[in-house]
């Protein structure tokens, strides 16, 4: 039997403790990432009011 040669990248991090900071815009940033709506949770008008008209 032929045993295959498995390889395991694994990057390890420390959850953070603090909250984190994230930052949204219309215009592209650099370094910036762009993210669909689609990705943001069903409740993202109760977090950020107006939101969904903005995208």
């Amino acid at each position: 039997m032929n045993n295959p040669n498995l390889t395991f990248n694994i990057l390890t991090f420390d959850f953070p403790t603090e909250n984190q900071t994230f930052y949204f815009a219309r215009d592209d940033i650099a370094k910036s990432h762009k993210i669909h709506k689609s990705l943001f949770p069903k409740e993202i008008e109760s977090i950020f009011p107006g939101i969904s008209r903005a995208c």
